[in-house]
C-alpha cells in the first residue's frame, strides 16, 4: 500500500498513509463505491494530485482490511 502512483490516500487515525487505487476499492467495497460517487467538493482534501481520505481506523486495522 505504498505505490506512489495510486490515486487515493487513506490516512489512518495514527497518521499512516496508505496509497491505494480508487478502482480496486470501488470493486471490493460497496461502501467505498458509494463514498466515491459523492461529488469531489464534499471531500476536497487533497495531497498533491491525490484525494486524501481521513479514516477513523488506526493503521493496524487498515493494514488488515486492505
Amino acid at each position: 500500500f505504498d505505490d506512489e502512483d495510486a490515486d487515493i490516500i487513506l490516512r489512518s487515525s495514527d497518521g499512516v498513509d496508505f496509497y491505494v487505487y480508487k478502482l480496486i476499492l470501488t470493486l471490493a467495497s460497496p461502501i467505498f463505491r458509494d463514498m466515491f460517487l459523492l461529488p469531489d467538493s464534499a471531500s476536497n482534501a487533497r495531497e498533491g494530485d491525490k484525494a486524501l481520505v481521513d479514516m477513523h481506523e488506526n493503521s493496524d486495522v487498515l493494514d488488515t482490511l486492505l
